[in-house]
């Protein structure tokens, strides 16, 4: 029986931090979200050279 106490409450405080950072990180990896940005912006292509041409529409 004394083991088992040993176990438990030896280094309680030490067990206990560990406890709350293991906690800690594991709701930062599940609240995690990834963040998605998305900007619309107009393009213009300006100065084509002769040697270059477009094979498509501009998106």
């Amino acid at each position: 029986m004394n083991v088992i106490r040993g176990w438990l409450f030896d280094n309680l405080g030490l067990k206990l931090v560990a406890l709350l950072l293991a906690l800690l990180v594991y709701l930062n990896v599940y609240t995690e979200r990834p963040a998605t940005l998305i900007v619309s912006f107009p393009i213009q292509i300006v100065d084509l050279a002769d040697s270059l041409s477009l094979s498509g529409a501009v998106p």
